[in-house]
């Protein structure tokens, strides 16, 4: 499948993307926006499964997922991908092909381990090194987008919010015929990402008696879909 360049459109004087078709003006998201949006991401996912299981558990926590999410945000919003709504109150971590595609290897890991041990506990360093290790290995080979995270502030969740920042990106992959991969931690999230195309393929369950994770995949849509 030829890749063709992903156009963005219906940006106004602020830059700002009308998004006609959704429910909320979405930008990419910039540097000076990681204090806020890691806040959004750390409410959003203070009840995940499987950040449940692998972030720490004790007084420190809100401060470890607000450090792991301004950590995300860090590495990838230099990629162009990270869209955001106008109040800073959703979020959709987006990396191109070939942007976390393989495991870091032992020097890296060695050298992020003062910063894992931060987000995880001694406790816990085991299951978060195995949810990473999982996640690369489960995903594809295939040139894709890949969604690492979409969250949205709890006070805001079911305003659809969460299908404008879908929907902003996916229009895109399918005008450039490129696929979409995620990981899906929370089995209540499956019919959002189910509406917008993708499918589950696939699952696997942390080590110890941890979660599951389902990995699912979204083909581009052609014109006919669309339409």
């Amino acid at each position: 499948m030829g890749r063709r360049e992903l156009k963005r459109t219906g940006l106004n004087g602020d830059g700002w993307y009308e998004v006609s078709r959704w429910m909320a003006l979405i930008r990419v998201a910039e540097a000076r926006d990681i204090p806020e949006l890691a806040e959004t991401l750390s409410q959003a996912f203070d009840g995940d499964p499987v950040l449940s299981w692998v972030v720490r558990d004790d007084d420190k926590r809100p401060k470890a997922l607000r450090r792991l999410f301004t950590y995300i945000l860090r590495e990838s919003i230099p990629h162009g991908e990270v869209t955001a709504t106008a109040e800073l109150d959703a979020c959709a971590v987006w990396v191109p092909p070939g942007i976390w595609a393989k495991p870091p290897g032992l020097l890296e890991s060695l050298l992020m381990l003062p910063e894992t041990l931060r987000w995880a506990g001694w406790d816990r360093l085991r299951r978060f090194m195995d949810m990473d290790a999982a996640e690369y290995k489960k995903r594809p080979k295939k040139p894709h987008f890949y969604l690492a995270i979409l969250g949205v502030r709890p006070s805001r969740q079911g305003t659809g919010l969460g299908s404008s920042l879908l929907g902003h990106t996916l229009s895109r992959l399918d005008e450039a015929g490129m696929p979409a991969y995620l990981e899906n931690s929370n089995p209540a999230n499956t019919p959002l990402y189910e509406r917008h195309g993708f499918r589950v393929f696939d699952e696997f369950s942390l080590r110890g008696g941890g979660p599951t994770e389902w990995c699912m995949w979204r083909d581009p849509r052609g014109p006919s879909v669309n339409s």
